[in-house]
């Protein structure tokens, strides 16, 4: 086959490929839940097998619930459940951690249809009043059909707290258009790299070109296509999604509360968040290969700190921790990396996800930068609340990149007024902080706010490098000659170990660091004590710890 018929059929494939993703079932149209006021839009059903679990009737939830985070609470009295009492019990201490606690099922009557008894585990249990229909109307006895999910152990809950404007689907039959603007962008490059080929006339030209405008067109195509089936699993269920701009009311910020439900494949793998991907031509999520998030559903003030100190009354240690993302990270993203967390450390306790308005695009660097110096007081408020209203006995906290700064300037503000509480570990993943300003600003109010602080830095890190030819001072986390190193805080090096391309998400990516966090978060294990640690001594006399290197490729 000649050059130009080689060209002419990747042309025409790649043209096939993105008409036939804009031919897939329309999406709703999507429009901001707080200019939304159509009383006649039925918002559809919840489905019936999602117990939001509550505590409105534990003592724990008063007013006068102790603040400290570290100090002891009075178990709640154990009952047993009643037909009225739709919460589960607590799991037994050999199930595994992270894992959802098992469901209390009750036969369906018999006039209940019979896919409705059936309906999958991945489709919550019930949902809070604030999702459901616009009061006044009953809903529709029969809720749409979730997906097929994994077995009950791969389900995570994770609780949120966002500032991103949100978003309601509404309205199944309007297409929502700029959805298909991925699509045909692809054709017109397809067609433009074709253009340019033939211009050219050179063999290698032309071969090059044809399968790069294939292969944008189908990566444009695929992510349509999943695009697309996530927003209808959001309308399906009348759940709420989550945009990039901030959330404000007349200049003041609203943060919204909520918990989503994330469902992982049977297979996975410590260390991944599994998502289609085109090189093996997968063009819809799939419960059986793939992290889900199955459904985001608001829940108001109330509702929200009783289900979490429900969740953390059943677990064993009766804590939580909060993991707060980086740049360039959309919300759907931070709740599944929040979910693939937890049960990769198999964290007995609630997982939470504080979500700031992060635009998710790599050209936004300086408006990310805006949004999470915005978002602090928001930030700051929440810790408070959930150390007072969540009864938990630890917080541990969790930031990745940029997410350390809007972190690190909470705690700072807290302990500058001296009302915050103290925290368990505070975890600090590849801080994009400057170095000199961690040093002298935020680690003293570490030593006061956690009981330990852990900082993970990288000399492989690309998008630290990059931030650091940005700013023109080094980032605290980055290792080498410059690493940050200060008394009361743990620096280890994940260099040896980390060998990924941009070497910026080792915190989540690499099983080593999985396996590391675990002992600190999980068993509370100082730094001499994980023997896959090594002890180096500056000549300063001060010290930090590296991986050993001869445990790269271990991820046992």
């Amino acid at each position: 086959m000649s050059h130009r018929h080689a060209l002419a059929f990747s042309v025409l494939l790649g043209c096939v490929v993105g008409c036939s993703s804009a031919k897939d079932e329309r999406p709703p149209h999507v429009e901001d839940a707080a200019t939304q006021t159509d009383p006649s839009v039925d918002a559809p059903p919840p489905p019936e097998d999602f117990d939001i679990p509550t505590a409105s009737d534990d003592a724990s939830g008063s007013d006068d619930q102790t603040y400290s985070v570290d100090s002891p609470a009075e178990e709640p009295p154990a009952s047993e459940p009643t037909a009225d009492d739709p919460l589960p019990p607590a799991p037994p201490a050999d199930e595994p951690l992270g894992a959802e606690p098992p469901l209390s099922e009750s036969p369906a009557p018999e006039s209940e249809p019979r896919d409705a008894r059936d309906r999958p585990r991945a489709a919550m249990r019930s949902d809070p009043p604030t999702a459901g229909s616009p009061p006044g109307e009953s809903p529709p006895t029969e809720p749409p059909p979730a997906e097929a999910s994994p077995a009950t152990d791969q389900i995570v809950r994770v609780y949120y707290a966002t500032d991103r404007q949100p978003h309601l689907p509404v309205g199944a039959g309007i297409v929502e258009w700029s959805l298909y603007f991925p699509a045909l962008a692809g054709v017109v490059v397809t067609l433009l790299f074709a253009v340019l080929a033939f211009q050219l006339r050179k063999k290698a030209v032309v071969a090059t070109l044809a399968v790069l405008s294939f292969a944008v067109t189908a990566y444009l195509g695929q992510q349509l296509l999943v695009r697309m089936q996530q927003v209808r699993r959001a309308a399906d269920y009348g759940d709420r999604t989550y945009g990039e701009t901030r959330h404000e009311e007349r200049g003041r910020p609203i943060l919204e509360l909520g918990v989503c439900e994330v469902s992982l494949p049977p297979d996975h793998r410590v260390g991944r968040v599994e998502s289609p991907s085109i090189l093996r031509l997968e063009f819809r999520e799939d419960p059986g290969n793939h992290v889900i998030l199955q459904r985001t559903v608001r829940l108001e003030d109330d509702e929200f700190y009783d289900s979490v100190q429900q969740s953390i009354a059943e677990s064993a240690k009766r804590q939580a921790f909060v993991f707060v993302h980086g740049y360039n990270v959309g919300f759907d993203s931070a709740v599944k990396r929040t979910a693939q967390i937890a049960f990769d450390l198999k964290f007995d306790g609630a997982a939470v996800c504080y979500s700031w308005p992060s635009n998710a695009g790599l050209a936004d660097y300086t408006r990310d930068e805006a949004s999470v110096g915005w978002t602090v007081t928001q930030l700051e408020g929440f810790l408070l609340d959930l150390a007072k209203r969540s009864g938990a006995r630890t917080i541990h906290l969790v930031a990745h990149s940029m997410g350390n700064r809007a972190l690190l300037q909470a705690i700072e503000r807290m302990s500058l007024r001296g009302d915050g509480p103290q925290f368990g570990q505070v975890i600090l993943a590849a801080p994009d902080v400057d170095s000199g300003e961690f040093r002298t600003r935020y680690a003293p109010a570490l030593a006061k706010s956690a009981r330990r602080v852990t900082l993970y830095a990288s000399s492989n890190d690309r998008a630290l490098l990059a931030s650091t030819r940005f700013h023109g001072y080094t980032r605290a986390g980055l290792s080498g000659e410059n690493l940050t190193v200060t008394p009361g805080v743990d620096t280890v090096d994940v260099s040896p170990i980390d060998t990924s391309l941009i070497g910026h998400s080792y915190y989540g990516d690499n099983p080593l660091m999985i396996r590391d966090l675990t002992a600190v978060v999980g068993l509370d294990l100082p730094a001499e004590g994980r023997e896959w640690l090594r002890r180096s001594v500056l000549e300063s006399e001060e010290f930090y710890w590296s991986f050993r290197r001869e445990l790269e490729g271990d991820t046992e």
